[in-house]
């Protein structure tokens, strides 16, 4: 071999080093550019275990309060769920071995309108497992080898379109905590802080969404599996309310006047590590200084006489009623599902844009929301009843 040829291949392997040193040297500052996971999320506690109110509540209202903060899940509850989330982070990362792993808690239990005895929602993000039933399944595995016996029981894996691991943690003192494990679930994440955003803005959220869900439990219409409302189509349907429904509005469309964080294109990472803050996100106080009571009146007459289920689209996200139509011809060109706005019930979820309440598809199902619904309004508004005989009339 020749010296001048000796020296290309020389620069060559330096060049090829010098290259792959770099991509190395890239790797490495994504993985430490990676907020930790072991995030601390006790600092929320007392937010979300203070049970707020207007000074001057008045008597008519008082029932509602008192039934909300009879319903708020205590300090220690918050505190096993997320002991329940760090462990769940340890057992993950350790068996994984991938740093890119990220576990978060979504739903009630990070939004701050969870009640006694709620699931506790989880979404998993790694790489490295590129199935989402083979991730559930090899969890399924570690959790029975790495957690105490007896600490995981009633292990149910459901190999639905959107698989779901669910099982109970029973604690020492025998506590049981019912958790749900999905997969790679970022717009329930970005939903949960859009959701903490307006839990913080106006203390009357809480107590009403508390109640309206009660209602609907107590009606039989608090069930997307059984083609009725889901938890999350009521809040956004008060939400919506809340915007539009009474004037002047109690909310205002955090989308529009928020961090631009809720309305960017994110990265599932960036999702993921989102900060979860205790002051609101907006400067924004409402004007509105209706009592609990008569907001709760005027969610029924909303429902009842203003919003048009045969067209209208709630939607938090614009603070307007859509039209079905729109929604259908946005489906179409971005490659969505047309037919899902053909439901009974429509409610637009405020970042992919499809409708929430898809599953009310069943007419049966639906004239029971409807009766639910002319129920309320006869009983809070025609006939003023209390709130007891209200949450107990069906």
């Amino acid at each position: 071999m020749s010296q001048k040829e000796r020296k290309r291949r020389s620069r060559d392997d330096d060049d090829g080093g010098s290259r792959r040193e770099d991509r190395a040297s890239k790797r490495s500052r994504t993985i430490q550019s990676t907020p930790s996971l072991d995030r601390n999320l006790d600092y929320l506690i007392p937010l979300f275990t203070c049970a707020k109110a207007s000074t001057d509540l008045d008597s008519d209202s008082e029932d509602i309060y008192k039934y909300y903060k009879k319903e708020i899940p205590s300090a220690g509850e918050y505190r096993t769920k997320f002991r329940i989330w760090s462990q769940l982070v340890s057992t993950f990362t350790f068996n994984s071995k991938d740093p890119r792993t990220l576990v978060m808690i979504f739903g009630s239990s990070l939004n701050g309108l969870a009640r006694k005895g709620s699931d506790l929602d989880i979404s998993i993000y790694c790489p490295s497992f590129n199935n989402q039933l083979n991730l559930l399944s090899t969890l399924r595995k570690w959790l029975r080898v790495n957690w105490a016996e007896g600490s995981v029981r009633d292990v149910l894996l459901i190999p639905a379109k959107v698989p779901i691991l669910k099982f109970t943690n029973v604690s020492h003192s025998g506590e049981r905590t019912e958790v749900d494990i999905s997969c790679n679930d970022p717009t329930g994440i970005r939903n949960s802080h859009l959701l903490f955003s307006y839990n913080k803005l106006d203390y009357r959220v809480k107590p009403l969404y508390f109640v309206i869900k009660a209602w609907a439990a107590n009606y039989g219409i608090n069930d997307a599996k059984d083609m009725t409302l889901s938890s999350f189509t009521l809040l956004l349907m008060l939400i919506h309310y809340l915007q539009i429904g009474v004037s002047p509005p109690v909310l205002p469309v955090v989308q529009d006047i928020g961090p631009s964080y809720y309305r960017d294109k994110l990265s599932v990472v960036d999702i993921f590590n989102l900060p979860y803050k205790t002051e609101p996100d907006v400067n924004f106080t409402s004007s509105n200084s209706m009592s609990l009571r008569k907001l709760l009146k005027k969610f029924f007459i909303y429902y009842t006489d203003c919003f048009d289920f045969t067209r209208d689209v709630g939607s938090i996200r614009t603070g307007k009623r859509l039209d079905s139509r729109q929604c259908q011809e946005w489906a179409r060109h971005s490659r969505g599902i047309p037919r899902q706005w053909e439901a009974y019930v429509l409610m637009e979820e405020p970042f992919n844009r499809s409708n929430s309440a898809r599953s009310t598809v069943n007419r049966e199902k639906f004239d029971s929301i409807l009766v639910a619904l002319k129920e309320g309004h006869r009983l809070l508004v025609r006939e003023n009843a209390s709130l007891a005989k209200f949450l107990s009339s069906n």
